[in-house]
């Protein structure tokens, strides 16, 4: 599983062209942010964790919510379940295809949330706190909707299954094992592996 390719946090952060005051305060931000939560944290103590003072924070974000939008917003927009372009193309699918497309969307997400676990669980603490961060994601799904479903039905429409138990399932397995992430100390990479494939044979034995 290639999970270097799936990390939206590190090329926020690591970018070649972002200045090293800007990029200690995002580091010391998703830290802080992740560990005690958005409101809990100050500029203060952002500024003494990257080891710089807070008119440098303002400098590069003009506020603290500018600073979390700049964490969130590229996650935020990058969410929306998918499938394998190439595979959705087709008119019929074989069951080969349907095992290929299961495994591709298991592998591409488990790698994404497992990348991307800090700057995910901030955004989603927030969505419970933030109306209009809630509502653009409501609108983001709402448009994605539609054409996740036209994608499950073309994908299964031969299977004793309805799209929505298909996706169900999928998200289900993605948020527990989202959780574990966040809250089990020893999930490693051998852990997303072992647990990405257990999860990929437990769909392949539902939708069988």
């Amino acid at each position: 599983m290639d999970i270097e390719n799936n990390n939206i946090t590190s090329n926020l952060i690591y970018r070649n062209d972002i200045p090293i005051g800007k990029r200690k305060i995002l580091l010391a931000a998703i830290d802080l942010f992740y560990k005690q939560g958005f409101d809990r944290t100050s500029t203060v103590q952002i500024s003494k964790e990257a080891g710089v003072s807070e008119g440098v924070i303002y400098k590069h974000f003009k506020s603290k919510q500018g600073l979390l939008d700049a964490i969130i917003n590229p996650v935020f927009t990058d969410l929306s379940l998918h499938i394998n372009n190439s595979l959705i193309s087709k008119d019929k699918y074989t069951e080969k295809d349907i095992r290929e497309i299961i495994a591709a969307t298991i592998k591409e997400k488990m790698a994404y949330l497992y990348n991307n676990k800090k700057i995910i669980k901030i955004m989603l603490i927030e969505l419970m706190n933030n109306t209009d961060l809630c509502n653009r994601m409501k609108t983001n799904f709402s448009i994605n909707y539609p054409t996740i479903i036209n994608s499950f039905h073309s994908i299964f429409k031969n299977k004793h299954i309805s799209n929505e138990e298909v996706l169900r399932l999928i998200m289900g397995s993605l948020f527990y094992e989202f959780f574990k992430m966040v809250f089990y100390d020893d999930y490693n990479s051998t852990k997303l592996k072992n647990e990405t494939e257990n999860i990929i044979n437990s769909i392949f034995t539902y939708v069988d």
